[in-house]
């Protein structure tokens, strides 16, 4: 049995080196998927059990905070996913021009929600 030099050495030792690294990074990654999938779940859940809650109890201050929330943060674009509940909490004209269904509306979007009477900003 012949010794190997000190470069095959280094190269072997290299290679194993690299294979682990590899395998280090397939496990972060995994570990990453898996936190991601968990937030992505907890996210769901706590959304389905606000929605239902507010849907449940329309009249209920819960129920209009989601609302002034939702207004306030989510992009015009994306309101429709909320018609269900904004129909539900709110009077139907003003449900309408948080979808944009108004029909006094010029067509023009604007970023800004409109004030809910009754439910106080978030700057008060």
């Amino acid at each position: 049995m012949t010794r190997r030099t000190n470069e095959e050495l280094r190269t072997a030792l290299q290679e194993r080196i690299a294979k682990l690294q590899q395998k280090v990074r397939r496990i972060d990654k995994r570990t990453a998927n898996q936190a991601r999938r968990e937030r992505s779940h907890r996210l769901i859940v706590g959304g389905t059990l606000a929605e239902t809650h507010a849907l449940r109890n329309p009249r209920s201050e819960f129920a209009e905070t989601l609302v002034r929330l939702i207004s306030q943060y989510a992009r015009p674009e994306d309101r429709h996913l909320f018609a269900d509940l904004f129909q539900a909490v709110l009077p139907a004209d003003q449900a309408a021009a948080l979808l944009g269904d108004d029909p006094g509306a010029n067509g023009a979007e604007s970023t800004v929600a409109p004030a809910l009477p009754g439910v106080p900003d978030a700057a008060e």
